[in-house]
């Protein structure tokens, strides 16, 4: 795992959080 697939991780967590929040 590099720092792109990190990245990738962090940028779909923040994504569900939104949709959690949005609820």
């Amino acid at each position: 795992m590099g720092i792109d697939a990190a990245r990738d991780i962090a940028m779909h967590r923040e994504e569900i959080n939104e949709r959690i929040q949005d609820s």
